[in-house]
């Protein structure tokens, strides 16, 4: 694929994911899309041959970003608890983005591909990490889910200052275990 082409499909992709995150998952159309990225929507069936697989592309997308900050996080971080730390801080970093993963979710509820494969085999990893009590690791999972779910939902949605208070707890919970 050439550099416009690669730059043309990341353009639709951004577009898709802006799209979504201010208005919602089902009033996506490919017309639309096309619309908002000013290209024809010959242009975006180029890439996407309908609307599922332009929402799976947009789900890969998100879950790649959030494992590439995920990635990164782990190596800086140190000690007992790096892996779940790291899992927590990709949260923060993406809540504060405008919760995209949300999307992603969304998107993985309605299929069974390879990007759901990808969370559970994260979701897995974390489970297994030796140095943190496995039921601190799924209290942390769950607190997160519920960050998410409440923007998700707009069921009392917690501001980003007291995100980062519950963020800071949960990694306080984390090292406790050093001492």
């Amino acid at each position: 694929m050439s550099l416009k082409a690669i730059k043309k499909r990341q353009l639709i992709l951004n577009t898709a994911i802006q799209y979504i995150l201010e208005n919602d998952l089902n009033s996506l159309t490919l017309d639309g899309i096309a619309q908002k990225a000013s290209i024809s929507k010959g242009g975006l069936l180029y890439h996407f041959k309908n609307k599922n697989e332009l929402q799976l592309a947009v789900a890969e997308e998100i879950i790649n970003e959030f494992l590439e900050a995920y990635e990164t996080i782990v190596e800086h971080e140190k000690g007992a608890g790096k892996h779940i730390r790291a899992f927590i801080l990709a949260s923060q970093r993406d809540l504060h983005a405008g919760a995209r993963f949300n999307v992603a979710i969304q998107i993985m509820q309605n299929s069974n591909t390879n990007i759901t494969q990808m969370y559970e085999c994260l979701m897995n990893d974390l489970l297994r990490e030796n140095d943190i009590d496995a039921s601190t690791v799924q209290l942390i999972r769950l607190t997160i889910d519920g960050l998410y779910y409440s923007r998700l939902l707009n069921i009392l949605p917690v501001s980003d200052r007291v995100t980062d208070e519950v963020i800071e707890k949960l990694l306080q919970m984390t090292r406790k275990e050093e001492h």
